[in-house]
């Protein structure tokens, strides 16, 4: 689906400037224009920032996990 029509910017577009970083929608206009131009799309800019942000990230190892791990198999 295109989100930002004037510069032609799908929403894959968008989440794939959001996995590379972006975490702002002026992050997002630069990475990749969307939003940069009448700046009509930036709410739907915006709640494809607030959805990726939403979601949990992958455990990275931290010791908080690997305790919560061990805590469970003793039980």
């Amino acid at each position: 689906m295109i989100v930002c029509l004037c510069k032609g910017v799908s929403d894959r577009t968008v989440r794939l400037a959001i996995a590379a970083g972006a975490q702002s929608v002026e992050a997002v206009g630069a990475r990749c224009g969307a939003g940069t131009d009448c700046r009509s799309c930036r709410h739907a800019i915006q709640d494809l920032v607030d959805d990726a942000q939403a979601v949990p990230m992958a455990c990275d190892g931290c010791q908080g996990c690997a305790a919560d791990s061990a805590a469970t198999r003793a039980a």
